[in-house]
């Protein structure tokens, strides 16, 4: 909390203790001037979502289209002594991320589910719900079910990671190799 300034850090790539080199402006060292930077561009992104869903309504394409908003990572704003970077440790404020999916023909608004899903399951997702024979194999899960309140539907873990770290993450538990 409170604005504080950090030391930029030119050696190190992630942001440990300090703000990354390539995210400094004009030797800025307060975090309360990146975390505006944050919102703003936050509120950007959710005007332009606006005037898409606008013209989507404007041209009756609104009950017709899926929509589908998601991020591929989250950023650190100070949690666990990390700042302004989207890499590294694969902690919460780095993978867990918004998964909102509009159709109008599945019954689910305003419906907000509590149960861990993956980017991977966003593909054959949309093909589900559209009804569309799957051409290909996908290793992610149809989330259709879930959104239509079948309660038999379960993932039994997330997996996040690269060739430096990956964590495994079940409902009650996290197994991390950093």
């Amino acid at each position: 909390g409170g604005n504080k300034h950090l030391p930029i850090l030119w050696k190190k790539i992630f942001g440990l203790g300090g703000i990354p080199h390539h995210m400094a402006e004009r030797n800025r060292t307060e975090t309360a001037y990146y975390i505006s930077k944050y919102d703003g561009a936050i509120r950007y992104v959710d005007e332009q979502i606006g005037l898409l869903l606008e013209t989507l309504e404007k041209l009756k394409l609104d009950e017709n289209t899926v929509i589908v908003i998601s991020a591929d990572h989250g950023t650190y704003l100070g949690e666990h002594n990390f700042y302004f970077c989207h890499t590294g440790i694969p902690f919460e404020p780095l993978i867990r991320v918004p998964l909102i999916i509009k159709y109008d023909k599945i019954q689910s608004k305003g419906k907000i589910i509590d149960t861990q899903v993956q980017s991977i399951d966003i593909a054959p997702t949309v093909l589900d719900i559209l009804n569309l024979n799957q051409a290909c194999s996908f290793q992610g899960m149809r989330l259709k079910p879930l959104m239509v309140g079948e309660t038999s539907f379960h993932t039994p873990y997330a997996f996040i990671g690269d060739k430096k770290c990956a964590a495994v993450r079940t409902k009650d538990f996290k197994l991390m190799r950093i």
